[in-house]
C-alpha cells in the first residue's frame, strides 16, 4: 500500500512510527502493523498533549477538544481495539482489514497535519484562537475614537473570519483581561440589564 506523501510534514515522532508501520504492513507483518497503527495514535495524542490516564481517555479527549470529530474518535478506539487484540491476545487480523486501518490513519494524519499545514497559508481561514481574535479587535479600535462606547460585535462585525458562535468564549477572556489589567484599550461599562449586551468604553487605540 502506498503511504501518504510529506511525511516530513509530521512531527517526528509520529513520523517514525509511521514509516515503520507501513514497512510492516507491505513486508506482510500484520501484527506488527496493527500495533504499529495503535502506536502512531497514541503518538498524535501525545502530539497534541491532550491528558487522559490511558489512550482511551486521550482520543476520547482529542474529541472533546474538537481536534477531531467523533466520528473520527470511534474509527480511533477501532484502531486502539486491533492494536490491543495484536499485543496482548496475539490475534491475527486479516491484511484487509490491516489495510482499512491503514486507510482511516492516513486519513487522520492528512487532515490533521498536511492540510493543516497547507490551510495555515490562506487569508481566509477561520479566527480560532483567542490571540488572532484580539488582533482584529486592536484593528478596529484603531479605525475607532477613544471615549466612544459600544458592544463588542460592532467592533468585529467587518471581519466574516470570526464564527459567531465561538464570539461569547472570546468575550469571556476579554473580559478577565480587562478585569485583571492585562488588556487596558478597553474598559467594561456598567454591568448591563438582563438581556442587553455588554459596552465597552475605548481608551485607548
Amino acid at each position: 500500500m502506498e503511504p501518504i506523501g510529506n511525511t516530513w510534514e509530521l512531527p517526528e515522532l509520529v513520523r517514525g512510527l509511521y514509516v515503520e508501520t507501513m514497512d510492516c504492513l507491505n513486508n506482510s507483518r500484520l501484527q506488527l502493523a496493527a500495533a504499529g497503527f495503535r502506536a502512531i495514535i497514541e503518538a498524535i495524542c501525545r502530539d497534541a498533549k491532550v491528558p487522559g490516564k490511558n489512550l482511551e481517555s486521550m482520543i476520547n479527549n482529542l474529541a472533546k477538544s474538537h481536534i477531531i470529530t467523533a466520528k473520527d474518535r470511534d474509527h480511533l478506539h477501532a484502531i486502539r481495539f486491533m492494536g490491543n487484540d495484536s499485543i496482548h491476545s496475539l490475534k491475527k487480523y486479516r491484511e484487509e482489514e490491516v489495510v482499512i486501518v491503514a486507510h482511516i490513519v492516513n486519513a487522520v494524519l492528512t487532515s490533521l497535519y498536511l492540510i493543516a499545514k497547507k490551510v495555515e497559508y490562506l487569508d481566509i481561514k477561520p479566527i480560532s484562537k483567542y490571540t488572532e481574535f484580539i488582533d482584529i479587535l486592536n484593528e478596529s479600535i484603531a479605525r475607532r475614537t477613544v471615549g466612544e462606547v459600544d458592544i463588542l460585535r460592532n467592533f468585529i462585525r467587518h471581519d466574516r473570519r470570526i464564527i459567531s458562535e465561538d464570539i461569547p468564549g472570546f468575550e469571556n477572556e476579554l473580559k478577565a483581561d480587562i478585569t485583571s489589567g492585562t488588556y487596558t484599550k478597553l474598559s467594561l461599562c456598567a454591568t448591563p440589564i438582563t438581556g442587553h449586551s455588554q459596552q465597552y468604553k475605548i481608551e485607548s487605540i
